[in-house]
């Protein structure tokens, strides 16, 4: 009996480990910082720390290969024209099989924090109050249209003009998550996808050459 519990108890918990976010934290104060999150966990992506440089063993003198004397043919126009083709229908098949897990995906995901602080300056005061319209003019559309895809749970934009300095100021911090959970069902969601378009596929092929093997008989 202690053993159930045990084993209950140690399910319930990587189950509600699947349903805590996972956080991706994007920075910049002159250079980017990105790091993911997880519960007390943290996983820094940029700045690349600077690994230690490995001596450089010298390199041997390689012998000179015998050229060959049968040039390599190229492809004809034919062999390009289908390899584009099965290209395209791959791509086709991919994007069919994201639309629908990566919509539940995009839904899942959480905007915590989006911060930006935006000092407008210039040497000439008339080009701080033209650019400060124009970054407003562009920046504040955009920023409401973000609002209506995803509601920020804690927003702060500052962007002001400074005529006394000469250099512009930029800092801007943004924090999104994504349930676990939900990923993992996005992933088997594209993977059944693409496994029914790709099974659809091979018996549609398989009826045409059925349906060219009558012919045949009959002919």
């Amino acid at each position: 009996m202690t053993g159930w519990i045990i084993a209950g108890g140690i399910v319930l918990f990587l189950v509600l480990l699947l349903f805590i976010p996972v956080c991706v934290h994007v920075a910049y104060d002159g250079e980017f910082k990105v790091f993911v999150s997880y519960l007390f966990l943290k996983f820094g992506i940029l700045p690349k720390k600077e690994g230690k440089k490995k001596k450089e063993k010298p390199k041997k003198e390689k012998k000179p290969k015998e050229q060959e004397t049968q040039p390599k043919k190229k492809p004809t126009f034919s062999q390009k024209l289908k390899k584009l083709q099965s290209t395209v229908e791959t791509v086709l098949e991919l994007l069919g099989a994201v639309k629908g897990p990566l919509k539940y995906l995009l839904k899942s995901i959480r905007l915590y924090l989006l911060e930006l602080n935006l000092t407008v300056a210039s040497d000439d005061p008339c080009d701080t109050a033209e650019n400060y319209g124009k970054i407003c003019a562009a920046a504040y559309p955009l920023l409401s249209a973000l609002r209506e895809i995803k509601k920020p749970r804690k927003q702060n934009v500052v962007i002001k003009p400074d005529f006394c300095e000469s250099e512009g100021t930029v800092t801007a911090r943004i924090k999104l998550g994504v349930i676990p959970w939900a990923a993992i069902i996005s992933v088997i969601g594209i993977g059944i996808n693409y496994l029914a378009i790709i099974l659809k596929k091979q018996n549609n092929s398989k009826e045409i050459s059925v349906a060219a093997k009558n012919r045949r008989k009959k002919q």
